[in-house]
């Protein structure tokens, strides 16, 4: 059904781009001849699978992108992305410097973000609309103390829409609300300012209308603009008082030269949805967007009296672009591409480090797992080779490693009581990186496993109840083991048979009924795989009983009935055990998932566990419950619904868009209901 969808979606974007096409043809009077030389755009990275929407440089090496759950942050011109923590489980919209420290960033849920030190820290700021379905879209600072957020809240089935714009002096420790309409007018896209009093604001009206505000006092009053189109608006830039330029929905393109006072329609050749832009100067500006499956970058080198279309470098959807000069330009958007006017480098991979065994390590299995740990500065996979350092010869290779993984590799057959040398070289294809040479000694004359761990499970049962018991022990030498149980018959020795052969460390369980009551001391016993046996660990006493050992009562599962999928929701469960024995419980959420048995809790406490759906539906949650003795309830049950959601990772890009630009791309926004 959601295939069938996106071809619906996809199918109706083409017609509307060619009516739109058609459309701008017929309302233009500027469309111009002339060519202009093509730029090229290189793809830097694929961040993520779902979007960036806002990309800003405060010079030509220290920028910022943000998106879905996320906030980049290069001081290389892009070369290397770092992702950035911050206090908001929130999409980010728009971001804004005034330096390479002072900044901001807005998105959804309200957030209004601030940092000081170039993003190392956010914290969040306060103001009326930290809650809720407000977004912010749209940002611009005068200074460190002077600027202002626009966005609102999008028209729902149970409120009408609402546009909000807040406005500071103190660099965002307080936000004034410049203007708040509630009936039913579309939020705000963005916002542009070019002193401290004159600035306008770009977004919808109502399902198909956008609107331009327009301040003089700073933003304690904004008038209208008319502009003679239908179309949403989505950016606004102004290269000085006078010149100033729109885009929207379907290739719209605005242009003014007496401040707003009149719009003229211009073509930029194309019907595109433009999203974003960028001016260097009066003469020199870009424009970003796109379709479905296709990027658009648009330039002018003459005040827009020409425009050329650019290689975008990517085939996703573009939002928003920056451009620092000429030369050095970045655009973000769907995939969380980054493409830039400058081709990225390769830089090799770190130093492998992190060895295993460490360097110096004594007492290594004569057959160990070599370990390294790598990174690559471009998050380049890489194939890691391990060498004897004694004559450089190669001991193996780990291929196709990612970058922050391990490489392995096991090197067979060493003597006993001997001291070896070894390094790694990490490789990304164009250059590589070797390690520093670590030593270890491997173990002397083969040693038998170390003692077993105390066996643990269940201590009280009844007769032929069976029960579950562990344990574990260590090898000196790093030998597989194999364990057995001696299960005491009533004083006799009574052993179960050895278990498969299991690396050093692991655990192994194994269950057991006894047919009398009594009370039953039983050990583990671990040999390695040259058969030498270690001594057996200490006892664990069972009680076992003639009988009358009950079930938990059937738990009761309660919780929200209706959720939202990809949001955790919590769930309480409880039980009572006649015998008041401690509980576990078990829940299937009804998802092809489970919590496999959790526990033990006291017999009626209340545990509460949340569960994230990630897909649309009827679900049923069903608990049950065991006492320590592995007796099991019925099933307890509770029925829930979860909305639907977009949840795939391009839809959620659409989405997301969406409430970046609330009022945009109307007709999708329709199709994509069904």
């Amino acid at each position: 059904m959601k295939e069938k969808i996106i071809t619906i979606f996809f199918m109706m974007l083409l017609i509307m781009t060619v009516f739109a096409t058609a459309t701008n043809s017929e309302k233009s009077n500027n469309i111009k001849t002339e060519e202009v030389s093509r730029m090229d755009w290189y793809l830097q990275t694929s961040w993520d699978t779902s979007g960036l929407f806002s990309v800003f440089f405060s010079s030509n090496t220290v920028g910022w992108t943000g998106g879905i759950g996320t906030i980049l942050h290069t001081s290389d011109g892009g070369n290397i992305w770092y992702e950035q923590d911050y206090p908001a489980a929130s999409n980010i919209y728009n971001i804004f410097f005034v330096d390479n420290y002072i900044g901001w960033a807005s998105g959804s849920f309200g957030v209004i973000l601030h940092t000081t030190d170039g993003g190392n820290t956010w914290t969040e700021q306060d103001h009326d609309y930290n809650y809720g379905s407000y977004s912010f879209s749209g940002l611009y600072f005068f200074d460190a103390n002077n600027g202002w957020a626009v966005g609102g809240k999008p028209n729902t089935y149970s409120s009408g829409a609402k546009r909000v714009i807040l406005h500071t002096t103190d660099g965002g420790d307080t936000w004034i609300t410049n203007l708040y309409v509630s009936d039913y007018v579309e939020p705000l896209s963005a916002v542009y300012f070019t002193d401290a009093n004159n600035g306008w604001a770009v977004g919808g009206y109502d399902f198909n209308d956008g609107n331009i505000l327009h301040t003089t006092d700073g933003g304690n009053s904004w008038v209208v603009q008319d502009y003679g189109s239908t179309n949403d608006l989505n950016d606004v830039f102004f290269t000085d008082s006078n010149n100033g330029w729109i885009v929207g929905d379907f290739g719209t393109l605005l242009h003014t030269i007496n401040g707003g006072d009149t719009w003229l329609t211009e073509n930029p050749g194309t019907s595109n949805s433009l999203t974003g832009m960028h001016f260097i100067d009066s003469q020199n500006g870009w424009l970003v967007g796109g379709n479905n499956d296709e990027a658009t970058i648009i330039h002018t080198i003459d005040g827009g009296n020409t425009w050329n279309a650019d290689n975008p470098g990517t085939t996703n959807f573009l939002v928003d672009i920056f451009l620092t000069d000429s030369t050095h330009g970045w655009a973000v958007g769907a995939n969380g591409d980054i493409v830039s006017t400058i081709l990225t480098s390769n830089i090799p991979p770190d130093q492998p480090f992190d060895p295993i065994p460490s360097d110096g390590e004594t007492n290594v299995n004569p057959d160990p797992t070599l370990s390294v740990k790598v990174t690559d500065p471009n998050s380049d996979t890489m194939d890691v080779s391990f060498y004897d350092a004694a004559n450089d010869s190669l001991i193996g290779t780990d291929t196709n490693v990612a970058s922050g993984n391990r490489a392995y590799i096991i090197w067979n057959h060493l003597d006993y009581s001997t001291t070896y040398n070894w390094y790694a070289v990490a490789d990304d294809g164009e250059d590589s990186t070797q390690s520093s040479t670590w030593s270890f000694t491997t173990t002397g004359v083969n040693q038998p496993p170390n003692q077993p761990t105390t066996p643990t499970g269940p201590t009280s049962l009844n007769v032929s109840q069976s029960g579950s018991y562990s344990t574990d022990a260590n090898d000196p030498d790093g030998d597989q083991i194999q364990y057995r149980f001696d299960w005491d018959a009533n004083g006799v020795h009574d052993y179960s048979n050895w278990s498969t052969l299991v690396p050093s460390g692991s655990t192994v369980n194994m269950s057991h009924a006894w047919k009398a009551p009594g009370t039953y001391v039983i050990k583990a016993q671990a040999r390695d795989s040259n058969l030498l046996m270690s001594s057996f660990s200490s006892g664990l006493t069972i009680f076992v009983f003639s009988g009358g050992n009950q079930p938990p009562n059937t738990p009761n599962v309660s919780g929200p009935a209706q959720g939202k999928i990809n949001v955790a929701t919590k769930y309480n469960f409880t039980t009572t055990d006649p015998e008041n024995n401690e509980v576990f419980y078990f829940i299937d959420w009804g998802d092809q998932t489970n919590s496999s048995w959790i526990g033990p809790y006291l017999s009626g406490d209340i545990i509460q566990q949340p569960h994230t759906w990630t897909k649309k539906g009827n679900y049923i949650i069903k608990g049950k419950a065991k006492d320590i003795f592995g007796n099991e309830s019925d099933w307890g049950q509770l029925s829930v619904t979860m909305p639907y959601s977009i949840n795939q990772p391009f839809m959620q890009f659409w989405e997301g868009l969406f409430e970046r630009f609330p009022n945009a791309f109307p007709i999708l926004r329709l199709l994509m209901r069904y």
